[in-house]
């Protein structure tokens, strides 16, 4: 298990209060409270320091027992023992040890694929997923082009436009990423023929070594010999479009993004050419083909753009307005906003990279998300603060046709424990088109008091999917600082 060393403190001298442990009149010291059961310690040995977990043990919760002193100087009683537990400090492990005749500390990161529960690291038993490992030429993507064939007959230099647009996908790919997109063939198809594209396997092709394929299916409809304004109203039966589908053919996933109308039709015409037929930039004509190959590669599942809310919650502290879309991701296209320098966040860019022979579909990835979020509350001096009042209120269901919620009712009201942590109920990541009685919620805005000092943050799906693919943690700790 890998981990890093963040803080080391050096010997405990002296009788002193450290690191929030306090000190009992005859002589007990316990992890931060006060032990009721103080009692006489043996003597261990020569050096009067002894853990019980044999030193630095990350994998058991040990205890160390070492002589206090004070001034350098040894009390009248030799017997008279310190007592130390190794702690859980949010995510972080606190462990104690011999060093010589001392007791030392260091404050440890228990590594990716592990988290500190109970005074020792252990391997997280859900997260993260498993990515295969992958070559530097195993990146590379081959995939179909196709249009209708009205647009090809209108456009007959459509195919130098479909590899102006692959090539600005790559461009934006390799900001951030290894992936990128090879056409291997180029096709038309019928009008007629739209609805059963998908399961044709005539329009796909399969790259070596990889679970699926992919193929951009564009759509323009042609009128009085120009592109028409209006798209059609139907793809797919789903009643949308511009769509990232995928269908299975002789047990083969394959995905397909759907781009009609305007956005399609314009993306395929020459640079020039586009700047002139549009009021929009090429660069923001871009953003739908790069979302919706976004979504195939395992990202934004419940959609990145619709994390836009108030704090109507009328418990202090205000929190404003949060967005996605043009406030904390604003050139990611997976938040559709009006960027004209698309960069994939570092989040999206991490799962493009593991996900790039489609391990997971987008659905699969939501899932993999912390599995006991616990809010840890803390003063402005950074230590913890217990019994204070944590109100949790619902900001965002997991739904795409969602009604205006009502935040000024929480979901839960708790307390905090003796470490200033209290768990909450966990985020959801099973979406839906249309709100239903059982839709959770993928955003939560959380409030915590104590007396007159006040703190809040939002909790979403996002923050405990990062905690669970980027950390490896079982637990995802939203913090908390009253004020």
């Amino acid at each position: 298990m890998k981990r890093s060393i963040k803080i080391t403190i050096g010997s405990i001298i002296g009788i002193a209060i450290i690191a929030g442990i306090a000190l009992v009149a005859n002589g007990d010291l316990l992890q931060g409270r006060l032990s009721r059961n103080s009692k006489m310690l043996p003597s261990y040995n020569e050096q009067y320091c002894y853990d019980s977990d044999g030193g630095q043990n990350y994998e058991e919760k040990g205890t160390t027992y070492g002589k206090r002193y004070s001034l350098n100087r040894e009390l009248s009683n030799p017997n008279i023992r310190t007592k130390f537990e190794d702690y859980c400090e949010g995510p972080e492990l606190v462990e104690y040890y011999c060093d010589g005749n001392k007791v030392k500390n260091e404050t440890v990161d228990c590594g990716y694929g592990s988290y500190c529960e109970n005074g020792k690291c252990i391997e997280s038993t859900f997260c993260p997923p498993t990515f295969p490992s992958l070559s530097e030429d195993e990146y590379t993507e081959k995939i179909v082009f196709a249009v209708n064939e009205e647009y090809a007959l209108y456009n007959p230099n459509w195919e130098y436009g479909a590899q102006e647009v692959i090539d600005y996908v790559n461009e934006v790919l390799a900001k951030t990423t290894e992936k990128n997109y090879e056409i291997e063939k180029f096709m038309t198809y019928e009008t007629e023929e739209y609805e059963s594209l998908p399961f044709n396997e005539d329009y796909y092709t399969l790259t070596d070594g990889y679970e699926s394929g992919t193929t951009l299916f564009f759509y323009v409809p042609i009128e009085n010999n120009s592109i028409a304004s209006d798209p059609p109203q139907n793809v797919l039966d789903s009643g949308k479009v511009n769509v990232a589908y995928y269908s299975i053919i002789d047990g083969i996933k394959y995905n397909s993004i759907w781009i009609v109308g305007g956005a399609a039709g314009y993306s395929l015409l020459e640079g020039q050419e586009v700047a002139i037929q549009k009021n929009i930039s090429y660069d923001q004509r871009m953003m739908t083909t790069l979302h919706e190959l976004g979504h195939t590669l395992g990202l934004a599942y419940g959609e990145w753009y619709s994390y836009e809310f108030d704090d109507e919650t009328n418990v202090l502290p205000y929190l404003g307005m949060y967005d996605y879309r043009y406030d904390i991701y604003p050139n990611d296209p997976m938040c559709a906003g009006n960027s004209e320098d698309w960069e994939f966040s570092s989040f999206n860019s991490a799962i493009i990279n593991k996900n790039t022979k489609y391990t997971y579909n987008f659905i699969q990835i939501a899932t993999y998300h912390a599995q006991k979020p616990i809010v840890k509350v803390v003063g402005e001096n950074g230590k913890s603060i217990p019994n204070a009042t944590v109100k949790v209120f619902g900001a965002k269901k997991n739904c795409f046709y969602c009604n205006e919620f009502d935040m000024s009712e929480p979901l839960q009201i708790l307390e905090t424990d003796s470490n200033g942590e209290v768990e909450i109920d966990n985020i959801s990541a099973a979406w839906h088109l249309s709100e239903a009685e059982d839709t959770g919620w993928s955003a939560k805005i959380i409030k915590a008091s104590d007396g007159n000092k006040h703190g809040g943050t939002v909790f979403t799906l996002v923050d405990s999917q990062e905690s669970c693919i980027t950390d490896g943690h079982d637990v995802h700790y939203i913090y908390i600082t009253l004020e």
